[in-house]
C-alpha cells in the first residue's frame, strides 16, 4: 500500500526542503534513468550541467559491488519497498566516494509505482575515520605482539646481563672475564664460542677463548685478527656490535662458524678490545643477538672497571715508589747526588735489578750513579760510555717518555753486549726545562717482561728525580737570580750618578772614568782601558785599575799597533762588541805579558756615526759574560756616546752662539752708521732742494724734478729711521716687568687716532692676558700690527680689526686681524724680512722694516711670529710669547 500523504507539506515547501539538502536526490524513472537532481546533488556529484547526466542510467555510474548493491536496491523499489546500502562510486568528476543510499518507491495515486527515489549521502570523512581507525588498532595488536615477543627477549638478555655479573663478581683478571662470557654465551646459544681479543697496532691478539673453543680455532686464531676484516672494520666503524650470518660469516670464520658477532670497546675514540662469538648454524635469532648483545655490554662494563682497578694499582705503585724517592733525597741539591738516590730507591725495590744514571758526553752517555751488582765489564762500560744510538737510549730520547723492553737479551745490539745477563730493560729521561739532562735506567736479571705494576714504579722514581732536579735548578736559578738582581742594582745605582754627571761634565773622558768604576765595581776583579786610534797605534786615554804587570803597562801606555792588537781592532772594525769568555794570550801578540787575563770584552764607543774609540775590559780568571753582563757593558757604552754626542753638541752650540752675537753685533752697527751716517746728507739734500725752488721760482717743468727730489729725501729720511729702529731693538737689553696686554693696546689704538679721521673703525678687542715682557719694546710691536691693519683696510668702507688672546702649550698667542687687502699665502715667509713688500709703495706706503722689527723684538722675547691671510680676505698676524 502507498504510504499516506503528510497533510502539512505543500508541494512548494517540499521542494525548498530538496533544495537546500546537501544529499543528492534524484528522481528516477522506473528503467533507473535520472530525470531530475537537487543543487546539492549536483554539488557534491561535481556536475555544472544537469543535462550531461539527464536520462543516464543511474546504475552505470556504478562499479564492482557497488553496481549489484544497486540493481537490487531498483528491483526491491520496483516492488514497492525501499531499501539502504553503502558503496563507492565516483563523481562526474572522478573523485572517489562512498555513499549511503536510500532507495524509494513514488506511488502514483492509483497505488502503482510510477517513479524511483534514490538519496546519496556523502560519507567518505567517515568511512576515511573508520578505515584509519581499524589500520591504528591494527597497528595496536601488532605492536603488543611485538612487545611481548621484546620483552620476553630483554627478559632473558637481562637475565644474561645478571648471570654474567654476577658470575665474575669483582674480578678484574681477563681471562676470569673472558671465560664467564663464554659460559653465558654457551648456555644461550648452544654450542656458541667465544673469544677476547686486545688490539695492537693494526691486529687483534687474542687473550682468551671460551672454554669450548677447538683448539684448531684457538691455534688458528693466535696470529691475530687484522682489524681490516669487513666485520671487525664495520664493528669499529659503528662502535656496536654487528652479525654476520650465512655465506658472510662462514668467509670470516676459520671454517667452524657460519653465524659470526663482533663487538668492540673503545677508550675514547681508540679501539683496545674486542669480544667475537661464533656459531655453527647459519643465522642468529633475533633472541640470540639481544643475549650477545647484552653479555657484551656487561663484559664492557666489567673491562673498565678491571682497568680502573688496574691504573688504581699502578697509580698506588707509583705513588710509593715517589713518597720512597722523596723521603730519600730530603733537599739535597746535587744532580748526581739525586740521581745516586734513585738508583738507591729502585734497587731496593728490584731486588733482582739494576739502576744506572746516565749524563749526556757528546756522542755518548756516560754512567755517573748506580745502585746492584754491576760486574767489572758492565761497570766498565758504563763508566765508558755508550753510544746514544744504543737501543733503549735512543727511543727514550727521540720519545721524551719511557721506554720499557721486554726480552732484552733478544733485542741488544753489539754495542751492549756486557748486558745479556738482562731479561729486561726500561729507561726513563730526566727533563729539565724541555732538555734531556739524563736518563734513569734499570735491568731485571730474573724476569724477561715488565708488568704494569713495575712500570710504575719505574715512572714513580723517574717523576720524582725530574721534580728534584727541577726544584734543584730552580733553587741554583733563584740563587743566580739574586745575585744577578744586586749586581744589576749596584749598576744603576752607579748609573743613575753618570746620568746625572752628563748633565754638568763637559769633558768625556772624565764620564768614561767614572763609567769604567761602575762596571768594575760590579763584574769580577780586572780593570778597564779606554783607547783612541792615532797615528796608527791604539792610544791609551782612561785607564781604571791596575794591569797587575809593569810591563805590560808601558806597553800599553806606549801604544798598540793598530790592527795587530785584533782585540781592539775588531769591534773598532765591525762595530759590534767583541766578548771573549777565555781569552786567547795570542789576540792581541803580548804573550806572556797577558797570562793573567782570563776573560776580555771590547765594545766600540760611536760618535757622529762613526766608531772613535774602544772600551775594553779585563779580567783576571776566565768568566762567562752573561746576557746581564752584556746589557750593563752595552749600557755603559750607549751613556758614554751620549755624553760625546752632547759634549760635541755643545762645543758646536757655543760656536754657533759666537758667531751668532759677532754677526749680530756688526749687524747692528753696521745698521746704525748706515742710518746714522745717512741722514746728515739726505738732509742736505732736502735742504738744497729747498734752495733750489726758490731760485728757478715757477718754472712749471723744473718744479716737478725738485719735487720729486724733496720727496725721495723724505723716504729716505724715514727708511733711515726705520733702520735706526731695527738696530736699536736689536741692541736694546730686554727689562721684563708684567705688562698688561689690554693697556697696552688702548695706547696704541689711541697712538693711531689722526690716521682714522674720516674713517669708519670697528674695533673689537677680546680680554687680553698679562704678560712677562719688555713694556717699550712690546708697544712697538703693537704699533706696528695695527697699524698695518688700520693702513691695509683703507679700502673698505667699514674696517673691522679684531683683536684676541688664546693659551696654547707653553705660550700665549696674540693674533691682530683686519679686512682689508690681504696678501697672497705663498708669499707669507717674506713677510717679515728686512725690505720685503708684497704690495706697491702706490697702494699702500711704508718702509718694508716694521714687520722685521716686530719678528726681531717677540724673537728676542723668547716667541714667535706669522701670519694667514688671502687676497682681498683680510690679513691675520700672530706672535707669541712664553707663558709667565
Amino acid at each position: 500500500m502507498p504510504p499516506t500523504p503528510d497533510p502539512q507539506l505543500n508541494p512548494t515547501e517540499l521542494q525548498a526542503i530538496i533544495d537546500t539538502s546537501t544529499d543528492c536526490i534524484k528522481v528516477l524513472d522506473l528503467d533507473a534513468r535520472v530525470l531530475s537532481m537537487n543543487p546539492g546533488g549536483l554539488e557534491v556529484m561535481e556536475i555544472d550541467d544537469f543535462s550531461v547526466c539527464q536520462n543516464v542510467p543511474w546504475p552505470t555510474l556504478w562499479d564492482g559491488l557497488g553496481r549489484g548493491h544497486v540493481e537490487r536496491a531498483l528491483e526491491a523499489a520496483r516492488s514497492g519497498n525501499s531499501t539502504t546500502f553503502e558503496g563507492e562510486a565516483r563523481t562526474f568528476a572522478g573523485t572517489p566516494k562512498w555513499w549511503e543510499v536510500r532507495v524509494s518507491p513514488l506511488w502514483a495515486p492509483d497505488g502503482s509505482v510510477t517513479r524511483l527515489l534514490a538519496i546519496s549521502r556523502d560519507i567518505t570523512a567517515r568511512k576515511v575515520a573508520e578505515q584509519h581507525l581499524h589500520d591504528t588498532q591494527q597497528l595496536l595488536r601488532d605492536h603488543a605482539q611485538t612487545l611481548e615477543v621484546r620483552v620476553s627477549q630483554q627478559e632473558r638478555a637481562l637475565d644474561a646481563f645478571v648471570r654474567f655479573t654476577t658470575q665474575v663478581a669483582s674480578s678484574t683478571d681477563l681471562a676470569d672475564l673472558a671465560t664467564a662470557a663464554g659460559d653465558i654465551i654457551q648456555d644461550a646459544v648452544s654450542g656458541a664460542t667465544s673469544g677476547l681479543y686486545l688490539i695492537q697496532g693494526q691486529t687483534a691478539f687474542p687473550a682468551a677463548f671460551s672454554r669450548n673453543t677447538p683448539p684448531a680455532v684457538r691455534a688458528a686464531r693466535q696470529a691475530g685478527v687484522p682489524l681490516g676484516t669487513p666485520l671487525v672494520a664495520d664493528a669499529l666503524t659503528a662502535r656496536r656490535t654487528v652479525f654476520a650470518q650465512g655465506d658472510e660469516g662462514r668467509v670470516q670464520s676459520v671454517g667452524y662458524a657460519s653465524a659470526l658477532s663482533v663487538t668492540p670497546y673503545f677508550h675514547g675514540d681508540q679501539p683496545y678490545a674486542l669480544f667475537a662469538t661464533g656459531t655453527g648454524r647459519p643465522v642468529w635469532t633475533v633472541q640470540e643477538q639481544a643475549v650477545i648483545e647484552s653479555v657484551g655490554r656487561g663484559l664492557g662494563l666489567a673491562l673498565e672497571r678491571a682497568e680502573q682497578t688496574q691504573r688504581l694499582q699502578e697509580r698506588t705503585a707509583s705513588l710509593d715508589a715517589f713518597v720512597a724517592f722523596s723521603e730519600a733525597v730530603g733537599s739535597q741539591e746535587g744532580q748526581r747526588d739525586l740521581a745516586r738516590r734513585a738508583c738507591e730507591v729502585l734497587h731496593a725495590t728490584f731486588e733482582d735489578g739494576t739502576a744506572v744514571y746516565y749524563e749526556p758526553d757528546g756522542e755518548l752517555w756516560r754512567g755517573v750513579a748506580w745502585a746492584g751488582d754491576l760486574p767489572a765489564a758492565t761497570l766498565a762500560l758504563v763508566r765508558q760510555g755508550v753510544p746514544g744510538s744504543t737501543v733503549g737510549i735512543a727511543q727514550s730520547v727521540a720519545a721524551r717518555d719511557a721506554v720499557f723492553i721486554d726480552g732484552w737479551r733478544d733485542e741488544v745490539d753489539d754495542t751492549a753486549q756486557q748486558t745479556r745477563e738482562y731479561g729486561a730493560a726500561g729507561f726513563f729521561p730526566v727533563m729539565v726545562d724541555g732538555e734531556v739532562v739524563g736518563l734513569l735506567t734499570t735491568g731485571l736479571k730474573t724476569r724477561a717482561y715488565w708488568n704494569a705494576s713495575d712500570q710504575a714504579v719505574m715512572r714513580g722514581v723517574g717523576r720524582g728525580l725530574t721534580l728534584a732536579a727541577e726544584r734543584a735548578g730552580s733553587v741554583r736559578a733563584l740563587r743566580e737570580q739574586a745575585e744577578v738582581v744586586e749586581a744589576r742594582n749596584r749598576a744603576l745605582e752607579g748609573f743613575a750618578v753618570l746620568a746625572r754627571d752628563l748633565a754638568f761634565e763637559t769633558d768625556p773622558l772624565v764620564l768614561v772614568k767614572r763609567a769604567q768604576e761602575i762596571v768594575l765595581e760590579v763584574l769580577p776583579e780586572g780593570f778597564g782601558l779606554y783607547y783612541r786610534p792615532e797615528g796608527g797605534l791604539w792610544r791609551l786615554r782612561v785607564q781604571t785599575g791596575d794591569l797587575g804587570n809593569d810591563e805590560l803597562q808601558a806597553v800599553v801606555d806606549a801604544g798598540l799597533p793598530l790592527e795587530e792588537t785584533r782585540n781592539l781592532w775588531i769591534p773598532f772594525q765591525s762595530g759590534a762588541p767583541y766578548y771573549q769568555d777565555s781569552y786567547d794570550t795570542n789576540t792581541d801578540g803580548l804573550g806572556e805579558l797577558v797570562s793573567e787575563v782570563g776573560a776580555t770584552a771590547c765594545l766600540p764607543v760611536h760618535a757622529d756615526g762613526s766608531v772613535v774609540g774602544v772600551l775594553a775590559v779585563g779580567l783576571f780568571g776566565s768568566h762567562r759574560w752573561s746576557a746581564v753582563d752584556h746589557a750593563l757593558l752595552e749600557t755603559a757604552v750607549l751613556m758614554l756616546e751620549l755624553a760625546f754626542e752632547r759634549s760635541a753638541a755643545a762645543r758646536q752650540l757655543a760656536e754657533q752662539q759666537a758667531q751668532l752675537r759677532a754677526a749680530n753685533e756688526e749687524l747692528g752697527a753696521f745698521a746704525y752708521t748706515v742710518s746714522h751716517d745717512l741722514r746728515a746728507p739726505v738732509r742736505h739734500v732736502g735742504s738744497f732742494a729747498g734752495l733750489l725752488r726758490r731760485k728757478i721760482g715757477d718754472t712749471p717743468g723744473l718744479l716737478k724734478y725738485v719735487d720729486q727730489i724733496e720727496s725721495a729725501a723724505s723716504r729716505m729720511e724715514v727708511l733711515t729711521d726705520a733702520l735706526l729702529g731695527l738696530a736699536r731693538a736689536g741692541a736694546a737689553q730686554l727689562v721684563k716687568t708684567d705688562v698688561d696686554l689690554n693697556v697696552l693696546f688702548a695706547a696704541a689704538r689711541s697712538d693711531l687716532t689722526p690716521e682714522l679721521d674720516g674713517r669708519t673703525v670697528t674695533w673689537r678687542i677680546g680680554e687680553l692676558p698679562v704678560v712677562r715682557a719688555d713694556a717699550g719694546l712690546l708697544r712697538q710691536v703693537l704699533a706696528n700690527l695695527l697699524g698695518n691693519a688700520v693702513k691695509y683696510s683703507g679700502g673698505r668702507e667699514e674696517a673691522v680689526i679684531d683683536v684676541w688672546a688664546e693659551d696654547a702649550p707653553g705660550e700665549v698667542m696674540i693674533a691682530v686681524r683686519d679686512n682689508g687687502a690681504g696678501f697672497e699665502p705663498q708669499y707669507a715667509s717674506k713677510l717679515f724680512g728686512v725690505f720685503q713688500r708684497l704690495h706697491h709703495q702706490s697702494e699702500f706706503e711704508g718702509t718694508g722694516v716694521g714687520l722685521a722689527n716686530v719678528k726681531r723684538i717677540v724673537e728676542k722675547h723668547g716667541g714667535r711670529v706669522w701670519a694667514e691671510g688671502r687676497p682681498g680676505e683680510g690679513a691675520t698676524f700672530f706672535f707669541s710669547l712664553p707663558q709667565a
